[in-house]
């Protein structure tokens, strides 16, 4: 659910209020994160939501290499001593792991009936196809993974920017689609409204214009994101700022 701003006042008091529950019940155990608790509304309202500040995953790899360079107890050169072994463990990892390959797999594949395609879904896939019969050249499944990417139906993904202001160009998954031996995908190409203070996110509007694309068109944002609606608008969070250059 995305964070809303008329909460920050509501968390502000609530912040106070332990503190000084703190100061006066447990003095002596009161540390200095307290007083960072009451800090929480203003840096949410400066820099968005503060799951996008969370450092634990970063402080679960820099504990990984504490531990390498207490093990080894080489300090003439730490930090090709950490290099070496990280390395020599990604090489391990990427042997054994077999999901790291770049094979596409599709996952719970069917055939496809005519009537789930919508007219203007039907002249995007003969535009791109030309005249086929959808019911016996076409196949679907309900996900699809490309060189380790997984693609879901009915997730969004930012396919472009805008040239001058940078804005994220929004798809939404429709369907997964195969002809011969490629998968492609059927996408809505969404119009992007504007971006909400309030709800730190990005109102998005659908259009019916429709598009085949290949996995490879995703090269922004690999992470399919969730849709909101509210107030019959809908939202996409997405609080990372991504750059032409």
């Amino acid at each position: 659910m995305p964070f809303r701003k008329h909460w920050l006042p509501i968390l502000r008091d609530l912040s106070h209020a332990f503190q000084r529950s703190m100061i006066e019940h447990l003095p002596r155990q009161t540390v200095p994160k307290v007083h960072y608790c009451t800090e929480y509304d203003q840096v949410i309202s400066d820099y968005g939501p503060a799951i996008k500040q969370w450092s634990m995953r970063y402080e679960s790899y820099h504990f990984y290499f504490k531990k390498i360079a207490l093990r080894t107890n080489n300090y003439k050169n730490l930090q090709k001593t950490l290099a070496t072994r990280y390395r020599l463990k990604q090489a391990f990892s990427s042997f054994k792991m077999t999901q790291l390959n770049h094979n596409d797999q599709a996952i719970k594949i069917q055939k496809i009936k005519n009537n789930i395609f919508n007219n203007e879904m039907k002249c995007a896939i003969i535009s791109h196809f030309g005249n086929i019969d959808m019911s016996k050249d076409l196949l679907q499944c309900h996900k699809f993974r490309y060189e380790n990417i997984e693609y879901c139906r009915s997730s969004v993904y930012i396919i472009s920017l805008m040239n001058l202001t940078e804005t994220p160009k929004f798809v939404q998954v429709v369907n997964i689609i195969k002809l011969t031996h490629k998968w492609w995908l059927l996408v809505d190409m969404l119009a992007t409204i504007g971006y909400d203070d309030k709800l730190c996110a990005w109102e998005i509007k659908s259009m019916d214009k429709y598009d085949i694309l290949g996995p490879c068109s995703m090269k922004y944002y690999y992470k399919g994101l969730d849709i909101y609606e509210i107030d019959n608008s809908t939202f996409v969070t997405f609080t990372a700022r991504l750059t032409l250059h």
